[in-house]
């Protein structure tokens, strides 16, 4: 029993080490050199092995601005309001004049993890703000949580100080003011404010939306949940005009899963890959970017889509990982499917990993990472912790 609990903290202790590597730090930037491998790691009767041709690398970002993707501009905050600051002058440009205390512009509402984490209140944070690809615009919001809800927590022995340290953040309880967040856009040459065009969006906690812009630079889009998580929305933002549009709408009862449903826009046909439970399990669908309109689901079955894990745009063919549909396997195991935006031809690719002991396509789960390029160029596969008959 004590070698299978030393074996069982041991695969713990790695499987955090992994999610550490392939995780989105909110102090760095991570990318993928070519030409390198991370490696192998065994314990005993289970292993963790990653292989990947990237090493991972973290560029340090500057805690209180953002710069522009020509690297022209930064963004910052300071008391409130949004400023540009032109890198080769030194100029700053002062984008609003409103803000004001609970009620700022482009910052996200801090996490009490962040505040201990930083020993403050006032925490560093980049300038939430998201630049289209030409660079002539970015989109940010404002945050009113003057009237939200608040929660005081201790901090009993913190670093550095006897006495306990008391953080106050937003968190509304249930039946109480959210705090709301504006979209805005900004035209960098003219300075002009354009509000897009939405009733203030509701947070039910801390952080603040995101947005992603289409390549073409003209719209962007983000997803948004209502109160109590009974509908999503995938919403496509006009970057020139503010006008906005929902594309995709999901409810359901008792409410829609955010972990479960994810999406992915396939730009040469216009079209969204959309997640969904609407049939009792969770299968992607495809949407008409242009219109809206569902076009096929794309897999049935009594079985459940985990991710999309790639899209082959020229072959119309999904990656994903699923779980539940092999028989005579643990349900929660996953495995790498492949199958058209027409539903036909689902195959299951079993990966191409290095022979391994004790790992078997029957006791394993797998996945695949994409990384840009024409194949995959990384893989993670897990084994569970398997029992030596006596």
């Amino acid at each position: 029993m004590r070698d299978l609990i030393g074996r069982l903290v041991r695969c713990a202790i790695i499987s955090l080490f992994a999610a550490f590597l392939y995780s989105g730090q909110s102090s760095a930037q991570t990318r993928l050199e070519p030409g390198h491998s991370i490696g192998k790691v065994s314990v005993d009767g289970a292993f963790l092995w990653i292989a990947c041709s990237g090493l991972v690398s973290s560029r340090p970002m500057s805690a209180r601005q953002k710069t522009w993707p020509n690297k022209r501009f930064a963004a910052y905050v300071s008391e409130h309001n949004l400023y540009l600051r032109d890198l080769s002058t030194g100029a700053i440009i002062q984008l609003t004049h409103d803000g004001a205390p609970s009620c700022d512009y482009a910052t996200p509402l801090p996490s009490l993890r962040v505040m201990v984490d930083q020993g403050t209140e006032d925490v560093k944070q980049p300038a939430a703000v998201f630049w289209s690809p030409d660079s002539k615009k970015l989109v940010t919001y404002r945050i009113d949580s003057r009237n939200s809800g608040r929660f005081t927590s201790l901090q009993f022995v913190p670093p550095e100080q006897l006495r306990p340290r008391a953080f106050t953040y937003v968190y509304p309880l249930p039946g109480e003011v959210l705090a709301k967040a504006e979209p805005i856009i900004f035209d960098i040459q003219s300075g002009k404010r354009i509000d897009v065009q939405t009733p203030p969006l509701d947070l039910p906690f801390q952080d603040g939306p995101a947005f992603e812009w289409f390549a073409d630079s003209k719209s962007f889009n983000y997803d948004y949940d209502e109160r109590g998580y009974k509908a999503k929305e995938l919403r496509v933002v006009d970057a020139a005009t503010g006008e906005q549009k929902v594309l995709v709408r999901e409810q359901a009862e008792p409410y829609v899963d955010p972990g479960e449903t994810f999406l992915r826009f396939v730009d040469p046909s216009q079209e969204v890959l959309w997640s969904s439970e609407r049939d009792g399990w969770n299968h992607l669908y495809v949407y008409s970017r242009k219109t809206g309109q569902l076009e096929n689901q794309i897999t049935p079955g009594p079985w459940v889509v985990r991710e999309i894990s790639y899209v082959d745009e020229k072959n119309r063919q999904v990656y994903f990982l699923a779980s539940g549909r092999e028989k005579n396997e643990d349900p929660y195991l996953t495995h790498l499917y492949r199958t058209g935006f027409d539903g036909k031809g689902l195959q299951l690719r079993r990966p191409r990993v290095q022979a391994i002991p004790l790992a078997s396509p029957r006791t394993a789960s797998s996945s695949l990472i994409p990384i840009p390029g024409p194949i995959f160029r990384a893989s993670r596969y897990y084994a569970a912790p398997t029992m030596a008959p006596k």
